[in-house]
């Protein structure tokens, strides 16, 4: 359910060394039961238990704990996640600031995001590459599953690493980007066919926005694209969201707020 940026503000919010107190807590107790369960399920099947993939679920068992936290404190009305939603469309004849005609509004991925992704990606393929290596009894499917997707992800972070291009930008002709669902081909989006733009903006736990996604709609109401700014720096997003308001009006019935 969309939440209003009132109820973001106002809804109380654990505090930040109690909500990592409990995601930690959680983990631990995710990380048994999963570690109890594989051990049943490995003795069920008669298979040795690979220690290994245990080790390898801890950053899933991480993230599904935060998740899940979050769910049971917004029940308690002690977490802020959630979005808003704000509509934008050409029905008055006044834009909400002003832009200049050469001015480019980029989001780009945060330098640091870079280097985990390479640091990752190089760990990545390095352990794919050594798998059928570190197995005492490596089977001919290990090593054919390995080789190649070592090299399908150092292929892949290479074209990322070539490509200098911004994750998305605004211009006097439109906006480009990645759309959601389809995120190896930039598409492009003329002013001229866009008639309104959803913005729905996501917040974290605390009531920090984390998320800004522009959806842009059509004449007839027909989306054109949901812009997929995932991972980008917040500040460029709002800068986005910010040119996109200068250029689409505001809608008539917020227009005297």
């Amino acid at each position: 359910m969309d939440l209003d940026e009132s109820t973001v503000r106002e809804s109380k919010v654990i505090s930040k060394p109690a909500f990592e107190t409990l995601v930690f807590l959680t983990f631990i107790l995710l990380t048994i039961l999963v570690t109890v369960g594989a051990v049943k399920l490995s003795r069920a099947l008669g298979h040795q238990l690979n220690v290994g993939l245990i080790g390898g679920l801890g950053l899933p068992n991480m993230i599904l704990s935060r998740i899940a936290l979050d769910r049971v404190l917004k029940r308690f009305g002690l977490s802020r996640s959630g979005k808003t939603m704000e509509r934008r469309g050409r029905t008055v004849a006044i834009p909400e600031g002003d832009v200049d005609d050469d001015e480019v509004v980029e989001v780009r991925f945060p330098k640091s995001f870079v280097r985990f992704l390479f640091l990752g990606c190089l760990a990545g393929c390095v352990l794919l590459a050594a798998g059928p290596r570190l197995v005492s009894q490596p089977d001919v499917w290990l090593a054919a599953l390995c080789y190649p997707m070592s090299a399908f992800f150092g292929l892949g972070f290479l074209g990322f690493l070539f490509d200098r291009k911004p994750q998305a930008w605004a211009d006097r002709d439109g906006i480009t980007g990645y759309t959601a669902g389809n995120q190896f081909r930039r598409r492009f989006v003329a002013w001229s066919e866009i008639a309104s733009c959803e913005i729905e903006t996501f917040y974290d736990t605390f009531g920090k926005p984390v998320l800004t996604r522009p959806i842009l709609k059509g004449w007839n109401g027909e989306p054109l694209m949901s812009l997929y700014l995932l991972y980008t720096s917040m500040e460029d997003q709002e800068r986005l969201v910010k040119y996109i308001k200068a250029r689409l009006p505001k809608p008539k019935d917020d227009f005297w707020e």
